[in-house]
């Protein structure tokens, strides 16, 4: 789902559209647009609230804010076998996404945000599955050593995001492909460099794991943990339709942001 051209709604407007806290399941398998609506909802976020946002995306390729594209995949395959490259706006590494990948997003007012217990929640679902978890010194969500689980976060004076990636049963071989990474440094140049790690499928501890069936799992937690409803179709369509996300999406969609390169 693309934004509606419609230059109806603000910033404003949408904030003070409800004070309610929602989790999101979005429709579109668009990068560009799934890293939009995160971006949309962090700098309209209410007083006291938190969103959840959940997604797959298409094949593609995510970079962090503060990284060079050409170190950190092949851009020659991502042309060739049609996948999309994007940037978010917060910082960390680079992941492949695919249709076997579930995105997710905690956006929330500071004074709520408490990140060991997003993982703490992750971890637990995931053990009740009998996938053992554990959560890596930098920040990714481990099974046997094997990393399923790449985060990203920012802050603001009075807000905060983290999201990150659940490998289902995404291709390897593809994403392995994909996330080729230079190995060579260049001079004067302070981009910030992905870590390689040996990634794994949930799917390969848990026979029969779908990200239908793990949605299934978290869905309900996430809604009582953190007191949010699932957002009404009229609601998420007028998000979808104001000026200030396609204004957010024509900018992530631009080669000026995500081919651009980080300098000294």
């Amino acid at each position: 789902m693309r934004p509606v051209d419609n230059t109806a709604g603000t910033y404003n407007n949408i904030a003070s559209m409800t004070s309610e806290s929602w989790i999101i399941e979005s429709p579109s398998h668009d990068p560009w647009l799934n890293l939009a609506l995160e971006e949309y909802l962090f700098h309209t976020l209410g007083q006291n609230q938190t969103h959840i946002v959940l997604y797959t995306n298409r094949d593609s390729v995510i970079i962090g804010r503060n990284q060079n594209p050409d170190y950190e995949c092949s851009l020659s395959l991502l042309e060739k076998e049609n996948i999309r490259l994007a940037r978010r706006f917060t910082g960390g590494g680079a992941v492949f996404t695919d249709m076997g990948c579930l995105n997710f997003s905690f956006i929330m007012d500071k004074s709520r945000y408490d990140l060991s217990k997003h993982f703490s929640i992750i971890t637990k679902e995931l053990s009740e599955l009998g996938i053992p978890c554990e959560t890596s010194e930098g920040r990714d969500l481990l099974v046997g050593g094997n990393k399923v689980s790449g985060n990203a976060f920012s802050y603001q004076k009075d807000k905060a995001i983290h999201h990150g990636t659940l490998l289902v049963t995404s291709d390897i071989d593809r994403l392995n492909n994909c996330l080729t990474m230079s190995q060579h440094e260049i001079p004067g140049v302070k981009a910030v460099r992905s870590r390689p790690a040996t990634v794994a499928n949930l799917s390969q501890y848990h026979e029969g794991l779908t990200i239908t069936s793990l949605l299934d799992q978290l869905y309900g937690v996430f809604s009582r943990e953190f007191s949010c409803t699932p957002i009404c179709e009229a609601e998420l369509y007028e998000i979808y339709s104001c000026r200030e996300l396609r204004d957010i999406y024509t900018r992530l969609s631009s080669n000026m942001w995500i081919l651009r390169k980080i300098r000294e």
